[in-house]
């Protein structure tokens, strides 16, 4: 039966090495992923405002009288949040505030889903205007779980 090699020397120096770094790398490139997704869907939204407004407006979640404010906001918190990401003292805040914005996107998908009134998915209105379906929902839940994993690897 073949046993398993234990790494000495100098063997086992870079096994600790590339155990420490794997969750730098996989951490870094989860801010940055995050960054890029929101800081493109943020200037998307203000470059097609008037879009992304009729798509606010056809949410059965958003009243029509905070449709406006609501399509105003978004795009600040999502750019808000992009830079927190990068700030290392506020990555914990912008992290929970970004998991925030990904589940209310989440529900409100899923709200006009489950009415059966099409909404599109209102991520990036340059690229695309498909209405929203189920794997968008639980595509933005998994990255609001990935959001969240930043606070807590902060917390430990």
């Amino acid at each position: 039966m073949p046993t398993l090699a234990i790494p000495t020397g100098r063997t086992e120096r870079i096994w600790k090495r590339t155990r420490a770094f794997a969750p730098d790398v996989i951490r870094a490139a989860t801010i940055v992923g995050l960054v890029v997704l929101l800081s493109v869907a943020a200037i998307d939204k203000i470059i097609n405002l008037s879009s992304f407004h009729a798509a606010v407006r056809n949410y059965v979640l958003v009243p029509l009288p905070v449709a406006r404010d609501v399509t105003l906001l978004v795009p600040a918190l999502e750019l808000w949040v992009a830079v927190g990401l990068m700030v290392s003292i506020w990555r914990p805040y912008a992290a929970i505030a970004g998991a925030g914005l990904l589940v209310l996107f989440a529900v409100g998908l899923g709200a006009n889903y489950l009415a059966g009134v099409p909404a599109p998915c209102g991520c990036l209105f340059s690229l695309t205007l498909a209405d929203a379906t189920a794997p968008h929902i639980v595509f933005n839940g998994l990255v609001a779980a990935l959001s969240l994993t930043l606070r807590l690897e902060h917390r430990s």
